[in-house]
């Protein structure tokens, strides 16, 4: 709980107690935690632990969690809008309540997780998991992408998607106003 909500930066110590015996090394250990809402944040913490660095000291977090969104996907762009810091919060006690009263509360603890690992993947961070289930990032082109239409209902049927997509209205206005002057201008587009 010491990290959650949507200040600015919010940072926890939790100390590992019990642990499983092949992770006995890390018994009290006390785990340093940083959770930055918003970019502007999240530069903060990058510097704090750059400055670490630089006087060869150990980094002051373990683990860092940065969202873009203050209060992270619950208030970005997916959500219904107009969101305030106050739905924000609503909108986090209810998930908070949902989750504390559900059985089944860590991935690792679902039966098809269990039983995809003990049948296939063999253990977390094996070669063949790692090879599987992590993400790969590539460059992406530089150059900017170019659609072309041929005919008139394709532009229609382009502006129908991104309004049934949940595009807002005056974003239709705009690209049904761009797309009118380049047929004007070149016959198609």
């Amino acid at each position: 709980q010491p990290v959650r909500g949507m200040d600015g930066v919010k940072v926890a110590s939790v100390p590992l107690r019990d642990v499983l015996p092949e992770w006995g090394f890390l018994e009290g250990v006390d785990v340093k935690v940083a959770v930055a809402h918003g970019l502007t944040n999240a530069r903060k913490l990058c510097d704090e632990i750059q400055l670490a660095k630089e006087k060869n000291e150990p980094p002051p977090y373990h683990f860092v969690e940065v969202m873009c969104c203050p209060g992270g996907c619950l208030g970005g762009g997916g959500q219904p809008k107009p969101t305030s810091t106050e739905i924000k919060m609503k909108r986090a006690s209810l998930i908070y309540a949902e989750d504390h009263g559900l059985p089944l509360r860590k991935s690792h603890e679902n039966a098809s997780v269990r039983r995809l690992y003990d049948e296939f993947l063999v253990q977390p961070l094996a070669h063949h998991s790692h090879e599987l289930l992590h993400t790969h990032y590539k460059a992406k082109d530089t150059e900017p992408r170019t659609f072309a239409f041929s005919h008139n209902d394709q532009v229609q049927d382009v502006l129908h998607l991104l309004v049934q997509n949940g595009y807002p209205r005056d974003t239709r206005a705009l690209l049904t106003n761009m797309f009118s002057d380049i047929v004007d201008k070149y016959g198609y587009v």
